[in-house]
C-alpha cells in the first residue's frame, strides 16, 4: 500500500467497533421498533426481547425511533475518531478532542450522553453488562490482494495519482450482503459482504471513487 518517496493510496477498516456493535446488540436483544430507513443495517433475529427492562410499550416504541438518531451519530464519530492522525500539530491534543467526541454518543456504563433520548437511555445502561460479556472479536476483512488490485485497477482506469484514493470502512456484524455509503469515502458493510471476492470487489471499487467527490 505505501511505496517510500512516492504517493500511496490509503484504505481504513475498523473491525471491531464497540460503539456501533453495541448498538446492533441493543436493537437485537430488546426487539426495538426502528423505523425503515436506508441507513438501518440488517436484524439477526426478530420477535420477543430476551429481557425485560420495565419500558412500556409506549417507551419502547420511543427507543425504537430515537435508537435510528442515535445510530446515525455513533457511525459519523466512529469515522472521525478513527480517521488518520496527522503527521504534525499536537497529536495528545487530538486524541483527547477524539475520546471527548466519543464520550458525547457512547460514555457506558450510564450513557448521560442519551439523556435527551430516556427511553433509549433505560435501554443502554439495562443490556450494556450482557453486551459486556457476549461480545467477541471473531472478525474477517478485506482481502490484502484484492484491496491492492482494486486500487491498482482504478488508478490506471481513471488516471489517478495513487494519493486520490483514500478510503475508510466499518465492518459490522450483521446477516447477508448489505453495505452503505454514509458519505464520501466512507461504507459500512457487513463481514459476509467484506469475506465474498465479487461483493467486496464491488464494495471496494464504491467507496475508493466516492472518495473521489470530496
Amino acid at each position: 500500500m505505501h511505496r517510500a518517496g512516492s504517493p500511496s493510496w490509503r484504505l481504513s477498516v475498523n473491525d471491531s467497533p464497540q460503539t456501533t456493535s453495541f448498538a446492533l446488540f441493543v436493537r437485537e436483544a430488546l426487539d426495538l421498533p426502528v423505523p425503515p430507513s436506508p441507513d438501518t443495517p440488517p436484524r439477526r433475529s426478530s420477535g420477543k426481547a430476551y429481557r425485560e427492562v420495565g419500558l412500556s410499550a409506549a417507551e419502547r416504541q420511543q427507543a425504537g425511533e430515537q435508537w435510528l438518531a442515535w445510530w446515525r451519530r455513533l457511525v459519523k464519530v466512529d469515522f472521525r475518531t478513527h480517521a488518520p492522525m496527522p503527521t504534525e500539530g499536537d497529536v495528545h491534543a487530538l486524541i483527547r478532542a477524539r475520546v471527548a467526541e466519543r464520550e458525547q454518543v457512547f460514555d457506558p456504563p450510564t450513557f448521560s450522553a442519551l439523556s435527551d433520548s430516556p427511553a433509549l437511555q433505560t435501554a443502554a445502561v439495562a443490556v450494556f453488562e450482557d453486551f459486556t460479556r457476549h461480545s467477541s472479536r471473531g472478525r474477517r476483512g478485506f482481502d490484502a490482494t484484492l484491496t491492492r488490485d482494486v486500487a491498482d485497477a482504478l488508478i490506471a482506469e481513471l488516471n489517478l495519482s495513487p494519493d486520490r484514493l483514500d478510503a475508510s470502512v466499518l465492518t459490522i456484524d450483521v446477516p447477508g450482503h448489505w453495505y452503505r455509503i454514509p458519505g464520501p469515502g466512507t461504507a459500512i458493510c457487513s463481514l459476509d459482504l467484506a469475506a465474498d471476492p465479487q461483493a467486496a470487489e464491488k464494495l471496494l471499487r464504491a467507496v475508493f471513487v466516492s472518495g473521489l467527490e470530496r
